[in-house]
């Protein structure tokens, strides 16, 4: 996914995305951060993107998948 240019749309996704979109695109970013490039290019490119997501998102589910990603990007 990340070698195909697949974070920017998950990053996308989690902006502009529904509750579900945002959760599943947080989900999939969060898998991808395992690798260490993955998680340098997830932090420089969506952090303020997600740590916005995660202030604005009502929804519980989302907001917690939003918040693991945010974790594992420390």
């Amino acid at each position: 996914i990340a070698t195909e240019g697949g974070i920017t749309p998950l990053i996308a996704l989690v902006r502009d995305g529904t509750a579900e979109g945002k959760r599943n695109a947080a989900a999939a970013l969060f898998n991808l951060a395992v690798n260490d490039d993955n998680k340098v290019t997830i932090a420089r490119e969506g952090r303020s993107v997600i740590e916005q997501a995660f202030e604005n998102e009502s929804n519980s589910q989302a907001k917690c998948k939003l918040k693991d990603l945010l974790d594992k990007l420390k």
